[in-house]
């Protein structure tokens, strides 16, 4: 092998680290396993070349030489340090990329009718949270789990928001994650601790580090049980976090833990489990404010003996009702002083705030709706103030069933949207299949949606939630999704008792059917599902390798078609339907099971959701089973 002088070999070693650093970001991304080889054999060609200039160098005064050297060295390190920083920052990005996370935390355009929060309401429980999580309460500095519950509509997610964001502001907010009834990944365990890792380690360089490089690991081993998880995303990178007792605390907020309804007698306790575990296993000061209703699955976990020394329960409840009624007084009085038409109503009845938080009864989602309610009347407002009033003062309604209150409340608001209910059929229908529709869906969908799903015209639903302003959230923009103001709402429509008008209740086994069928029928007939579902060139290729593959999925498979929802819930409706239509879903699902199956399968793990397979053949099966049928479906599934 032919050998050169040392100052040849960095001079070269020079150009060569400057030809890679002027590579374009995209051919560095393509070269990154090349680049990084480049870097270690420079590395090892200047050291080489230092050594033999140590060697030749004895004796002899070559200070100009030693200086030139010195400077080539240094242009080397520095091209080679610079593109080490860049190689690795794009493989921090990848790793972090390719996690799968839901858009979860509090900042998420799903969760801006919780950001109601006014200035002057729940200042204690505020201040006492802020202290908490800042560790500047020496009584709750060994309780790094401070659990916020409180029934329904109490107001425990826009306290949740609001100490996001404060601690957001403070620069402590680690990670937030938001569950929402029926919207999918934030009704769900399957993306919670990825997500809350994903989050951090966007917060905090010390934590992006070691998560990242876990995360490169965990996402090649495909899907895995939560357990694993949290061990590899979150306890075991934090516990190679250096020096972590000089770490400012790192907060969790979690909000509405009783809205996560995926298997939740199981699996809720067991997420809970597991992050409480956590927080005992690490050093790093971790803190998770946990908000949810005290439903027992929940409250068992979190309650038993093994964390009991760490967490912090709280009760809205025992809050003093005095303090509660004057915060809600206040929220009442600002916000109808916001608006001209509803501010003369101040005028006019001075009392009138102090009314309506005495029939609120405790619940802020009462005086929320209440007030929106108010304010979408505009001219009318006044008429139906005074019947608000009238209606509830006969009520004979006590403390221990506030709920019902705001029963009444949902009530009269659908009578006054729709008063010729009764007696216009076609209005029935329309109304019907769109609450039917809020109160059953899996995950929040577009108008476009349910057009293409159960063929209800786009203009039929904007009809019914521009009359339903003041409690369904819905932006008039390109495919907006739809969703209740609150998840008491749903359940209202689905409960025949509370839902005492049987024009607006739900029939969940009837709605269920119809939503079956329309899954089955889209999944059968649209065409989308077929073999090499998304068209790629090569469809030998693993997905891993194929460039920009959520593209490819919603190009040959668009969510406003519905096959994306239809293949993730086909079979959730079909376990909840009731008598009607068997015969049609029998059919429906045999031409499925001979036809898509293998189809649907390839569907969902181009969707990354292929974990949704095997619940969703146990639920046909057991609808099957139910039913006593023997088809050939049945024998295959």
């Amino acid at each position: 092998m032919k050998k050169y002088s040392p100052g040849r070999v960095l001079s070269e070693s020079r150009n060569e680290a400057r030809e890679v650093e002027n590579r374009s970001r995209f051919m560095k991304s393509i070269w990154s396993d090349q680049n990084a080889k480049i870097l270690e054999d420079l590395k090892e060609q200047v050291n080489n070349a230092c050594r033999t200039l140590g060697q030749n160098a004895r004796g002899i005064t070559m200070d100009r030489l030693v200086d030139k050297i010195a400077t080539e060295v240094s242009h080397i390190t520095q091209a080679c340090s610079k593109l080490y920083d860049e190689w690795h920052q794009q493989y921090v990005e990848q790793a972090l990329k390719d996690l799968p996370h839901a858009d979860a935390s509090y900042k998420a355009f799903v969760h801006s009718s919780k950001a109601g929060f006014l200035a002057g309401t729940r200042t204690e429980l505020l201040e006492e949270l802020e202290d908490w999580a800042h560790g500047r309460r020496e009584d709750l500095a060994d309780k790094p789990v401070y659990i916020l519950s409180g029934a329904a509509g109490t107001g425990k997610s826009t306290i949740a928001y609001e100490i996001a964001r404060r601690l957001d502001r403070d620069q402590i907010l680690g990670a937030s994650f938001f569950f929402l009834r029926g919207a999918g990944d934030l009704s769900s365990t399957r993306l919670f601790f990825s997500t809350i890792a994903y989050q951090l380690a966007l917060f905090k360089d010390l934590f992006c580090d070691q998560i990242s490089a876990a995360a490169k690991s965990h996402v090649m081993n495909g899907t895995q049980q939560m357990g694993f998880v949290v061990d590899e995303l979150i306890q075991e990178p934090l516990k190679k976090v250096p020096d972590p007792q000089n770490i400012p605390p790192t907060v969790v907020v979690i909000d509405a833990v009783d809205e996560c309804t995926d298997e939740a007698q199981e699996r809720v306790p067991h997420m809970l489990h597991l992050l409480l575990r956590c927080v005992l296993a690490l050093k790093v000061p971790l803190r998770i404010l946990i908000t949810t209703r005290p439903e027992l699955h929940i409250e068992d976990a979190l309650q038993s003996a093994e964390f009991k020394d760490i967490t912090k329960p709280f009760n809205l409840h025992n809050m003093r009702p005095q303090i509660i009624d004057k915060d809600i007084e206040l929220y009442i009085e600002k916000r109808l002083g916001q608006h001209e038409w509803t501010k003369v109503l101040l005028e006019q009845h001075t009392d009138v705030a102090l009314q309506l938080a005495k029939q609120a009864d405790g619940l802020f989602i009462y005086a929320k709706v209440v007030v929106d309610f108010l304010v979408h009347k505009r001219q009318l407002a006044r008429e139906y103030l005074n019947a608000l009033i009238a209606k509830f003062s006969d009520s004979n309604i006590h403390r221990d069933a506030a709920l019902a209150r705001l029963d009444m409340l949902y009530t009269a608001v659908l009578e006054s949207a729709f008063p010729d209910i009764r007696t216009d059929r076609s209005l029935q229908v329309q109304v019907q299949d769109v609450l039917g529709c809020i109160a059953i869906l899996q995950d929040h969908v577009s108008p476009r949606v349910l057009c293409s799903l159960v063929r209800i015209k786009v203009v039929e639903v904007e009809f019914v939630i521009d009359h339903l302003r003041a409690i369904i959230i819905f932006d008039k923009t390109s495919d907006a999704k739809i969703h209740p103001l609150h998840a008491s709402f749903p359940q209202f429509l689905l409960d025949e008792n509370r839902c005492t008008n049987e024009m607006f209740w739900v029939d969940s086994c009837a709605r269920n059917s119809r939503w079956a069928a329309a899954c089955l029928s889209t999944l059968n007939d649209s065409g989308l599902l077929r073999r090499n579902v998304c068209d790629l060139p090569d469809p030998l290729l693993h997905k891993d390798e194929v460039s920009n593959l959520s593209t490819h999925v919603n190009t040959h498979l668009p969510v406003h078609t519905g096959i994306q929802y239809a293949c993730l819930h086909w079979a959730t409706h079909l376990r909840g339907s009731g008598s009607q239509d068997v015969v049609v879903l029998v059919q429906y699902l045999e031409t499925f099971c001979r036809e898509r199956l293998l189809f649907w399968i390839e569907a969902l793990s181009m969707m990354g959701r292929l974990d949704v397979a095997v619940t969703a053949l146990i639920n046909a099966r057991d609808w099957y089973a139910v039913r006593d049928y023997t088809s050939d479906a049945a024998t295959f599934i």
